[in-house]
């Protein structure tokens, strides 16, 4: 049980939420004393698993940061193009600048 309750303590673990940190608990429980490969396989199928999870939200989050930024700048583009002070040139500027171009 040493085991598990050092997992527990662990900063990674206190990110995790509780049906996940009990899942990974049960698991590591079940692997530490079954005494077969089958818990072990078993216990790494589902670290792994809860690495993609990790990394497909940090996808998501960077796709998210990436939609956002696109619109700001399609906001910016379409501000600038309606403004009438700005001659032909400063609207290209400004559009080569918002585009980082």
């Amino acid at each position: 049980m040493y085991a598990s309750a050092a997992f527990e303590e662990s900063e990674d673990v206190q990110a995790l939420d509780k049906r996940k940190r009990s899942a990974v608990v049960s698991a590591m429980w079940e692997a530490l004393t079954a005494k077969d490969t089958k818990s072990i396989v078993s216990l790494g199928r589902l670290l792994v698993s809860m690495d993609a999870g990790r990394r497909d939200e940090e996808a998501q989050r960077l796709a998210r940061e990436k939609f956002e930024a696109a619109e700001r700048r399609a906001a910016q583009a379409k501000d600038t193009l309606a403004d009438k002070k700005l001659t032909d040139a400063e609207r290209t500027a400004r559009l080569k600048e918002i585009y980082g171009i």
